[in-house]
């Protein structure tokens, strides 16, 4: 009997060995595994904030291309104005048809939507822009979602 309890502990120790053995292996790995999803994390938040750069650079080019117009356009504005407050209407009839002529040639010219700005362009664009940051968003979150599962 002695004897067959020795063999048990020995056995005992033998499995217990092999226990500790594959917890320790076990802990290793989910270490490393963790260590991959956190370097995989940090990977996937530098791509969306590139996408997330890339789409503010080009909605600021956008913004600023339609700025450009709409800043050309109050200088002709301005121009008009000024124009308009130098015809003399006073005293000649002809005088007064041609600075009426000249100031509904100029007016004309201004009733005229200004595309990409008057035309609700600005607006579509503004709306383009916040799908397109949502779209990538939404795409940056289910790659991350993935990678989780």
């Amino acid at each position: 009997r002695a004897e067959d309890r020795a063999h048990a502990c020995q056995r005992a120790d033998g499995l217990r060995r092999d226990l500790t053995t594959t917890i320790s292996q076990g802990r290793q790995r989910i270490k490393d595994a963790f260590v991959r999803l956190r370097s995989s994390l940090h990977q996937k938040e530098a791509q969306l904030l590139a996408g997330l750069e890339e789409s503010a650079q080009a909605a600021d080019g956008l913004v600023g291309e339609r700025l450009a117009v709409v800043e050309e356009r109050a200088g002709e504005i301005w121009a008009t104005h000024v124009s308009l407050s130098k015809f003399d209407t006073k005293g000649d009839e002809v005088k007064s048809l041609n600075s009426y002529a000249a100031a509904r040639v100029l007016m004309r010219e201004f009733l005229e939507p200004l595309p990409g700005v008057d035309d609700g362009g600005l607006a579509a664009l503004l709306d383009g822009l916040q799908r397109q940051l949502r779209e990538t968003m939404a795409e940056q979150a289910g790659a991350v979602a993935d990678f989780t599962s």
